[in-house]
């Protein structure tokens, strides 16, 4: 399992107590710190004092990772370090291209005057554009032996691919899992109408749920199954408050516009507009 963690200022500790609590056998880590430059696009410019200020930040970037390594002593990772330059999310993610990574891990931090609905911009770069899963830790998991997660279906294709993928990683830090799927009726007067459509949708979404369940009991790990009428973003923030859990994990495709058409409208909208931790799966 090889995993890129981005390692920039303050937010990477919530990343790395998360990535710890996953307890994924045979991690490799690779920590990036990236050096974001004016003189990456003007390499000529020989102002001495600008050139100071970024040997300054190469500097402040190789103790952070130095930091990191140390934070990280006795899980029994393999560490690999490195200080790059350029755009965060773009070297993130051709980090992760060129280093065969199965997931890219980012710590997100509220930002600006739209902070309590809006993560940062390079969380937003990086959910849409990885080609690999992504995991947003947005709060610590450090107090937690082991997790309590969400993992919502749509039961499509493309999240039973997913589905696998995740059990190929053999997590061993989930301690309890809730399996969420979403069947709802958007316009109330067509509730009597829908109500035996709905009602055999739900019985398929618990039957289809259940067979989930199952898989993740023969890992050793305790589950629930909930089908929810509501819409999926308020089924997951129930569930995540419920059930206090501590991760979210949701597949990624979706149906939306530009960078959602290859995240999907539920999925962008967990990673930048929540306060939980997501694992965003893509295969």
């Amino acid at each position: 399992m090889r995993v890129v963690v981005g390692v920039n200022h303050d937010s990477y500790h919530s990343v790395l107590d998360l990535i710890a609590s996953l307890a994924i056998p045979s991690t490799e880590l690779a920590l990036v710190h990236v050096v974001e430059s004016p003189l990456d696009d003007l390499p000529r410019i020989e102002f001495e004092p600008v050139r100071e200020w970024v040997r300054q930040l190469e500097e402040d970037g190789r103790r952070e990772l130095e930091e990191a390594r140390k934070y990280l002593q006795g899980t029994g990772f393999q560490i690999t370090t490195d200080a790059l330059h350029g755009d965060t999310p773009k070297v993130l993610i051709e980090k992760g291209k060129a280093w065969g990574a199965d997931l890219i891990a980012i710590g997100s931090t509220r930002k600006g005057h739209w902070g309590s609905l809006f993560y940062g911009s390079v969380t937003k770069a990086v959910a849409a554009g990885a080609e690999q899963s992504v995991l947003v830790a947005k709060r610590s998991t450090k107090s937690r032996e082991k997790l309590r997660v969400v993992i919502a279906t749509d039961h499509s294709d493309y999240f039973n691919r997913c589905f696998e993928k995740f059990l190929s990683w053999n997590v061993q830090g989930i301690r309890s899992a809730v399996v969420l799927s979403s069947v709802s009726s958007r316009r109330q007067e067509h509730a009597n109408r829908l109500k035996d459509a709905l009602d055999t949708l739900r019985r398929n979404a618990e039957e289809s749920n259940q067979t989930l369940c199952r898989r993740l009991q023969e890992r050793g790990i305790e589950t629930n199954s909930r089908v929810s009428s509501a819409s999926p973003q308020e089924a997951i923030s129930q569930a995540m408050r419920e059930e206090q859990a501590d991760l979210l994990v949701l597949g990624a495709q979706g149906h939306g516009f530009w960078e959602r058409v290859r995240l999907g409208s539920v999925s962008y909208y967990e990673v930048i507009a929540t306060d939980h931790n997501v694992l965003v799966l893509r295969v």
